[in-house]
């Protein structure tokens, strides 16, 4: 649609302007057929309101057509040319300003919203202001009217004008939307989906013939009330107020199509029927006569529309709540479906009084109770929790119902004594002002589950005391060595002080000295067991800080004796002034000890100088240790599969060292890494979190199976 006024841009356009402007003079000339006492002036001008449809249709280029039309009202009615031209000027710029307001407001024109009506009504009334001040100006500059008389012609002007919009636009677009509907039917381009369905809401179960018989007894009524007396006569004044409601009941019945068409009928009958001294008038001034029809047709016009439009709204309102119905039922009937048909336990509160709203019949099989009982006793899932979990899960479902989240495991005692564990998952349902006023969720019967957890944690403890039972063996030369020296301290005490007291050296300090000396060594050598026997025994997980500097250097004096047998150097590069870990440093030392057992073994068949570097530092929030040996390294078809358990390149190794600790290292929220070195050799290295960044529980030490 065009946005300022242009000239015709081809014959198409000059021919439909100059055909705009016959029909423009045609609908003015049976305006100015309503005799007011003054020459060009009505109090319905119908050609206002085509004007405006011809714009909001085919654009301001249309414009010509006004003038053409003006022009020949003003020659056959022998008006001044240039009170022509002038009203011209002033009904394009009224028509431009219409078309302006309607786009500016967005209105649809299909008046299916009350507000819509109302907007369309005031700019109605708007726009005329314009071409009536233009018009009455003309009127009275020309001398056509008397400047006494400016402010009753520009009330007039305003009013006709008004009246033309306000009675034509709406039933030109109206009837022809149901021109074009009953035409091309719903595949029409023309018509949106709304506008097709109140096409097809009228034309239903012969509705046009109802329409028709009403309209007819609204226009007897109109005609019986308003003419055929010939004298002034207010005998049948009663019947004029059967229009107003006839014309609402048409409007209710049909809409926007019985509202438009009643009212121009109504107003066409009242003011063309009207005559001086005829109908039922108690004035027998004219113009007065005339402006209390203008306001009653303003009235009746636009409580018509009001009330069509209300009840188009009312109409799409209870489809839509029809439609709601509907997919709630369908939703209803899904979810009743699929909460019937799962293993797991749904369940639907209320948030205030947890009252039971609904369960799924699978809680027969977790709980061992039917529906009805917890509809019945709404403590009942109170009742059920284990004693010693209630507290626990009171004060989450506590916490979920103010908006917190619900996801929790606890068990549950059922009617035969027997416990289960529950996995229970809720989240909490919202109203439309954004308030909690359900709770919902899911119970899962994890107790199989737990089982075969609790199984699994056990054999994996059972393999990771296996794998220190290894170690031990791999380690003999070198614990042999550390309890040896003890024992050979001891036995050079006992012999010496038996010497002495063979002799009659032995003094009470000698004693004292010997015996202190004794108990001190035997200390170290039970020291040394119960460190041996703590390794070999650990179970559960015990997080201290450790100085991963000081744990490397102890675990090696443990392995000391293989290091020297092998010709292995160590390499130490250690960080200084590293943080403390958070660890369990029986299991990290296990670890190490693995490590460094693999890097010397590997290295069994190197001629060359045999190295092994150690080195720790910070990165970021862990600690890193690497062991780079210069063994021949990992083959590179094993490397992917380097801690998969039974995989190893050793001759006769059992391939479970490095999944253990792979598994220990990822149990305490670090990471062990492998790959080729810079040099010959190969890289092990893992991380360790300075802050503990694990959620196992205490009994899991690997997950590697």
């Amino acid at each position: 649609m065009p946005e300022r006024l242009v000239w015709p841009g081809s014959l198409k356009y000059a021919f439909a302007s100059l055909l705009f402007g016959v029909v423009y003079f045609l609908l003015g000339e049976a305006g100015l057929s309503i005799d007011t006492g003054y020459s060009g002036i009505t109090p319905f001008w119908p050609a206002s309101g085509l004007a405006v449809v011809v714009f909001v249709l085919y654009g301001l280029r249309m414009w010509p057509g006004i003038f053409i039309g003006v022009l020949l009202l003003t020659y056959f009615n022998e008006l001044p040319l240039t009170a022509g031209l002038l009203a011209a000027c002033g009904h394009v710029l009224e028509a431009s300003a219409a078309w302006y307001l309607l786009n500016r407001c967005r209105l649809r024109l299909n008046f299916r919203r009350v507000r819509e009506v109302l907007q369309f009504a005031a700019i109605a009334f708007s726009a005329p202001l314009i071409s009536s001040l233009v018009g009455g100006l003309a009127m009275a500059v020309s001398n056509v009217v008397s400047w006494s008389d400016f402010t009753f012609i520009w009330s007039m002007w305003w009013v006709g004008d008004a009246i033309g919009i306000l009675l034509v636009v709406p039933f030109a677009l109206t009837w022809r939307n149901l021109f074009f509907y009953c035409r091309e039917g719903t595949d029409s381009n023309r018509l949106d989906a709304d506008v097709s369905e109140d096409c097809q809401y009228v034309l239903r179960s012969n509705r046009l013939g109802q329409l028709a018989i009403y309209v007819l007894l609204l226009i007897v009524v109109a005609v019986y009330s308003f003419s055929g007396l010939n004298e002034q006569s207010t005998a049948r004044l009663g019947l004029f107020y059967l229009i107003l409601p006839l014309t609402v009941f048409i409007a209710i019945s049909f809409e926007q199509f019985g509202a438009t068409l009643a009212s121009m009928l109504i107003s066409i009958i009242l003011l063309f029927s009207y005559y001086p001294g005829w109908g039922p008038y108690t004035s027998s001034d004219v113009i007065l006569n005339l402006m209390m029809i203008v306001l009653f047709i303003c009235v009746t016009a636009i409580t018509a529309m009001v009330v069509a439009a209300l009840f188009t709204e009312r109409r799409e309102s209870e489809k839509e709540l029809r439609a709601s119905h509907r997919r709630l039922q369908d939703s209803e009937l899904r979810l009743r479906q699929l909460s019937e048909n799962i293993n797991e336990v749904f369940w639907l509160v209320g948030v205030n009084d947890d009252h039971m709203v609904y369960v799924s019949p699978s809680c027969v099989d977790v709980w061992g109770r039917v529906p009805e009982a917890f509809y019945a006793e709404p403590n009942l899932w109170h009742e059920s929790i284990y004693s010693e979990d209630q507290a626990r899960v009171f004060s989450e479902y506590e916490s979920f119902k103010r908006g917190g989240k619900f996801e929790i495991q606890y068990r549950i005692v059922r009617p035969d004594n027997t416990v289960r564990w529950i996995q229970d998952k809720g989240f909490p349902v919202y109203d439309e002002a954004g308030r909690i006023y359900r709770l919902a969720g899911i119970a899962e019967d994890i107790t199989e589950k737990k089982q075969a957890d609790e199984q699994k944690s056990y054999q994996e403890e059972e393999r990771a005391r296996l794998s220190r039972y290894i170690s031990v063996g791999e380690l003999g030369n070198s614990l042999a060595h550390e309890i040896n020296q003890p024992l050979t301290s001891i036995m050079c005490y006992a012999k010496g002080g038996l010497n002495r007291a063979k002799e009659g050296r032995l003094t009470d300090m000698d004693v004292q000295e010997v015996f202190g000396r004794l108990s001190d060594e035997a200390e170290r050598a039970g020291k040394i067991i119960n460190k041996l026997r703590e390794f070999v025994n650990r179970k559960d997980i015990k997080f201290s800080s450790v100085d991963i500097n000081e744990l490397v250097q102890e675990s090696l004096r443990l392995v000391e004796n293989k290091i020297k047998s092998s010709q292995v150097r160590v390499i130490y590069v250690l960080g200084k002034s590293l943080p403390l870990i958070l660890v369990d440093s029986v299991l990290t030392q296990q670890v190490i000890l693995n490590l460094v057992i693999n890097a010397i073994e590997s290295m069994d068949e190197v001629e060359s100088e045999r190295i092994l570097t150690i080195m720790t530092e910070q990165q970021g929030e862990f600690v890193k240790v690497s062991f780079h040996d210069t063994g021949p390294g990992v083959p590179e078809d094993m490397r992917e599969n380097i801690f998969t358990p039974l995989v190893t390149t050793k001759k006769q190794g059992i391939g479970l060292g490095l999944p253990i600790a792979n598994s220990i290292i990822e149990s305490m929220g670090g990471e062990l890494r492998a790959y080729p070195g810079s040099g010959p050799g190969y890289v092990f290295e893992f991380s360790l979190p300075i802050k503990q960044r694990h959620d196992r529980s205490d009994h899991a030490v690997s997950n590697w199976n």
